[in-house]
């Protein structure tokens, strides 16, 4: 290939990189991984002087300096970590935030190359879906109420969480299609098959999220079609479907039953239930669990307790009130913000708020996809410690830019 043939597939090879890390979310971690290795190696494989431009982006765009500020102020707590072994393993995971979105921000790729990636993504996961749903049920023999814990979990080794971001992408893409009468039997066939798989998922935070963004949706598409009490009858009609739907897949019921029977927002009541037995109830452990975190971000507010050292607390506060399912999943904060404060104090936690804020101010309320990604993520964020893992960060990181720069070229 010659110099200027490369140069003008460089768009495609991009997309293709992107198709790869992307699709590799629901099959493998370690091609997951080559994929960044492949974005950076990439991103140099260019002309001089578009390196250069590049880099310019680092200089001119606000939301890739506060990715850079977020990173460095990982290196922070590594200065007065106790547990750096944790602390450099934490830092080699967060190594994508450092350079992936400015990757993503400019690198050049054209709106048709990218729809075409996202049609590709669409079929692609239906069909691996449905061979994971074919091999579990009718190979295995096994309820579809355990595909999350034996196929997710499992043999995917990946988080539920993760998983409905990823979802989302084509989910999103089959009702804006329908939206404008595109293939409109094809997408409402996609999307049903998307929302049970999104509904499957079977983790509350996420169906809660899902309904807010649906309700988002059907809100802006409705209001300019109907008067305010048809837009609001039709709102309400569509909630009551989407709660309907919940209650027949096989264990959510039980679920929000054991979530509203047995709640306490006592913590004295809390702290006293989770001291004698394993619970179930996962609101009452994210309430005991961020009231730990308060009162050590409290007494370390300024700089946190090190990037090594703010799980290690959380595990030691545990043993100390007897929080035996803390004890025995080794829970992380289950709250992002809370999680950047513990961590680096002032420092992390205000850059990571001022990067979320800056990610929904650049969010258009008529954009396909980036609109409703970074709503889902910033919301989800009060619930699960997002970027624990390379998945989350990942999404952070290089999707959630990604998708914004789409957005930008419109």
């Amino acid at each position: 290939m010659t110099v200027n043939s490369f140069k003008n597939k460089r768009p495609l090879i991009y997309i293709f990189l992107i198709n790869i890390l992307i699709s590799s979310f629901v099959f493998s971690y370690a091609i997951n991984s080559i994929s960044i290795i492949l974005l950076f190696v990439f991103f140099f494989t260019d002309s001089k002087e578009n390196i250069k431009n590049k880099f310019k982006t680092l200089k001119n765009n606000k939301i890739v300096i506060f990715y850079v500020l977020f990173f460095l102020a990982q290196l922070l707590g590594m200065c007065y970590t106790q547990n750096t072994t944790t602390g450099w393993m934490k830092i080699q995971k967060f190594l994508p935030v450092f350079f992936l979105p400015l990757i993503a921000f400019s690198e050049k790729f054209s709106r048709k190359q990218f729809i075409l990636n996202v049609e590709f993504l669409k079929v692609f996961f239906t069909l691996i879906f449905i061979m994971y749903l074919i091999f579990h049920v009718f190979v295995e023999n096994q309820p579809i109420g355990t595909f999350v814990f034996i196929v997710i979990n499992n043999k995917l080794g990946m988080s539920q969480f993760y998983l409905a971001v990823i979802l989302l992408i084509p989910f999103l893409h089959c009702l804006n299609q329908i939206e404008h009468k595109e293939n409109r039997g094809y997408n409402l066939i996609l999307s049903i098959f998307f929302f049970f798989c999104l509904i499957i998922l079977k983790n509350k935070t996420t169906i809660f999220i899902l309904g807010l963004t649906l309700l988002f949706k059907a809100f802006l598409f409705l209001k300019n079609k109907f008067t305010v009490i048809k837009t609001i009858g039709i709102v309400s009609l569509l909630i009551g479907v989407f709660l309907s739907t919940i209650f027949f897949v096989p264990g959510l019921k039980k679920k929000f039953a054991i979530l509203v029977k047995t709640t306490d927002f006592n913590i004295e009541t809390i702290i006293t239930k989770n001291k004698v037995t394993h619970t179930k109830n996962t609101l009452e452990h994210r309430v005991l669990i961020n009231n730990i975190a308060l009162k050590e971000i409290k007494k370390s507010f300024l700089f946190g307790v090190g990037t090594g050292d703010y799980l290690d607390l959380l595990y030691f506060n545990y043993k100390k009130i007897y929080f035996k399912q803390g004890i025995r999943e080794r829970y992380n904060n289950h709250n992002q913000y809370f999680s950047e404060f513990l961590k680096t104090g002032v420092f992390g936690g205000v850059l990571f708020i001022v990067l979320i804020f800056l990610l929904l101010k650049s969010a258009s309320n008529k954009d396909v996809f980036f609109v409703y990604l970074i709503m889902f993520f910033s919301v989800a964020c009060f619930f699960e410690s997002y970027l624990e893992r390379q998945h989350g960060i990942l999404i952070f990181s290089f999707i959630l830019p990604l998708f914004l720069k789409f957005d930008k070229k419109k």
